[in-house]
């Protein structure tokens, strides 16, 4: 441990590390020269792990499509990563080292907790824009929980709605009451709050059952999830509802497996869950076997291409967003003629609609050279047409209903709107 006039120093040099990052990502980018630095923040390891892995490789898609074109007279951009480790400070101090490394835009993270604390500490004040494609709590739309100060952005839809879809579909099968095992952070706290009110207001009942946000898989193992389950399995629910990530979501299906009570009691899931490894890490897969949950809608052409270039199955919702993402960047940067992080922040709603042409993903190239003609720019995504309201919220969105067949996840034909 360094002693008091070294901790000093320490202080000192750190300040000023982050006095001069914070000035270069406002600096203009020379014309024609160099490239432009985009930082991604993601959960490459911890209990989390793989939702980094997804979002880059969506990320880079568009990144060969967006350098093919050029911006700003045929400069590239570079994407420059930093894992957070499915832990909110360690997200903070990746982003300040990628601001330091010169980034002028955030992609990521991917969930509501982690983007909270990054956006809090090191964004915000930084004065540099973000655009998470998985943050989905409803407190990021309130500025008297979450003051972004313009900061964040979003190309996944509120789980406000999210909320009302899944209360809306407990309704329609007949569910009187629901038990809610969530994880206690702004994305499961958002969700169980807007699903508890729109399921109270039918006349239903809710209870719910919380546990604590865990990063470190090690520690998350030694977690007492089987009392949660013990609680909700005691009030006879007509259903259980999981908002959890896959590592405590497959504890917690195996927790009541181990019970051996009520295996035929219905379960309904969440977007974090929609992932192939969350079935995985079940014991007896045969137990979730038809049961379902909801996730916002990717356009299918996107899952094709993803599968294809990756060969790997659906990627999730957050693979479309986080392409969508980096199409904003490009543009705004186009559109206001500068690479900085103040231009891009105040770019990105004039790209992103309603008004102007509208241009799609995979015509991106095009979408350029209208924005740096001076056309009114309108970008509609993989994720949807991501008109981008004064919160940085994406004003609508639709919702697919996933399943387990086969011991696989896959999307169902239904299509649900809040």
């Amino acid at each position: 441990m360094p002693g008091k006039s070294s901790r000093a120093l320490l202080f000192a040099a750190v300040a000023v590390m982050q006095g001069c990052a914070f000035f270069t990502s406002n600096k203009p980018a020379a014309t024609g020269s160099g490239t432009i630095k985009i930082g991604l923040v993601g959960s490459f390891s911890g209990s989390n792990a793989g939702n980094g892995d997804t979002i880059l490789n969506a990320a880079n898609m568009a990144l060969a499509k967006i350098n093919t074109a050029g911006v700003l007279a045929g400069q590239k951009l570079e994407i420059i990563k930093g894992d957070d480790k499915s832990d909110p400070d360690t997200a903070a101090t990746v982003a300040q080292q990628l601001i330091g490394q010169g980034a002028v835009a955030f992609i990521g993270p991917n969930s509501s907790g982690v983007a909270k604390k990054m956006l809090e500490t090191t964004a915000k004040p930084g004065k540099v824009a973000m655009i998470s494609p998985s943050a989905t709590s409803p407190d990021f739309s309130d500025p008297s929980k979450i003051d972004s100060g313009g900061y964040f952005f979003r190309t996944v839809p509120s789980d406000a709605l999210q909320g009302k879809v899944l209360a809306n579909k407990a309704t329609a099968l007949g569910y009187k009451s629901l038990a809610v095992i969530h994880v206690e952070n702004p994305y499961g706290t958002g969700l169980t709050n807007v699903l508890t009110t729109s399921f109270k207001a039918t006349g239903g009942t809710v209870l719910d059952l919380k546990y604590p946000e865990i990063s470190d898989p090690q520690a998350q193992a030694a977690y007492d999830y089987a009392a949660l389950v013990k609680q909700a399995l005691a009030a006879n629910p007509s259903a259980i509802v999981l908002v959890a990530y896959p590592s405590e979501g497959s504890i917690v299906i195996n927790e009541w497996l181990r019970a051996g009570q009520k295996r035929d009691l219905p379960w309904m899931f969440t977007d974090a869950t929609d992932r192939q490894d969350f079935v995985d890490n079940i014991k007896d897969k045969s137990a979730v076997e038809n049961k379902f949950g909801t996730a916002p809608l990717t356009d299918p052409k996107f899952v094709e291409l993803y599968s294809a270039q990756f060969n790997k199955a659906d990627p999730g919702f957050d693979g479309g967003a986080a392409y969508d993402a980096l199409c904003l960047i490009a543009l705004a940067i186009e559109n206001g003629k500068a690479a900085t992080a103040a231009s891009i922040r105040d770019n990105l709603r004039k790209v992103s609609g309603p008004a102007g042409t509208a241009f799609q993903p995979d015509n991106i190239a095009a979408a350029l050279a209208a924005a740096k003609a001076g056309t009114a720019v309108n970008y509609e995504g993989w994720s949807g047409p991501v008109d981008l309201d004064e919160h940085g919220d994406v004003t609508s969105g639709k919702y697919v209903i996933w399943s387990v067949k086969g011991g696989k996840v896959a999307n169902t034909t239904e299509v649900l709107s809040p």
